[in-house]
């Protein structure tokens, strides 16, 4: 046996050793508060379906994840079409302080809310202004679909293992997280 595997295997028996330790101060523990029927009932049949998941991952059909996101493009050129129309003119849509000069200086809609930057144009105030001005209802539409757009078709793309063509999760008990493959 190599030295390297020598440290290697005096590593790991460390490691068990240790992970022993704690497993029997934690069951203790756990007893103390009541909670051992939890963990053993609850906890631990989770760990296995969660490991499962983690490693078989979600397949994803990258083609249909493109042509949906196509779809989505189509629609937001149009709805930009529609807001600038309504709006009588050209503006950036996702630029607060733009569309705020739009809603309330150019249309004069009512400022529901005034932050320090200028006017808040978020979701509550647009859903309080729906009846003022049919440009309110677009503009939602818009930002509904821009959101569905980067998080769930572009943000997804960067996720998926290009050999297994699934994304791969990791899943804890008390937090998910996504990892980069």
């Amino acid at each position: 046996m190599s030295e390297a595997e020598e440290n290697y295997q005096k590593k790991y028996a460390l490691y068990s050793y240790g992970i022993s330790k704690i497993k029997e101060i934690t069951l203790k523990e756990l007893e103390k508060i009541g909670a051992l029927e939890l963990f053993y009932e609850i906890d631990m049949p989770t760990v296995e379906v969660l490991s499962d998941m983690q490693w078989n991952g979600m397949y994803v059909d990258e083609e249909e994840l493109n042509q949906f996101g196509k779809e989505l493009t189509t629609k937001l050129e149009d709805l930009t079409k529609i807001i600038y129309e309504l709006a009588g003119e050209e503006f950036n849509i996702n630029s607060t302080k733009q569309l705020g000069e739009i809603l309330f200086e150019k249309m004069k809609l009512p400022v529901i809310k005034k932050t320090k930057s200028g006017y808040s144009t978020d979701v509550d105030v647009l859903e309080k202004l729906k009846k003022e001005d049919p440009i309110i209802e677009q503009i939602l539409e818009y930002r509904q679909l821009t959101k569905l757009n980067s998080t769930y078709v572009e943000g997804l793309k960067a996720y998926i293992n290009p050999k297994t063509k699934r994304i791969h999760s990791f899943f804890h008990q008390t937090i998910t997280a996504t990892r980069k493959n």
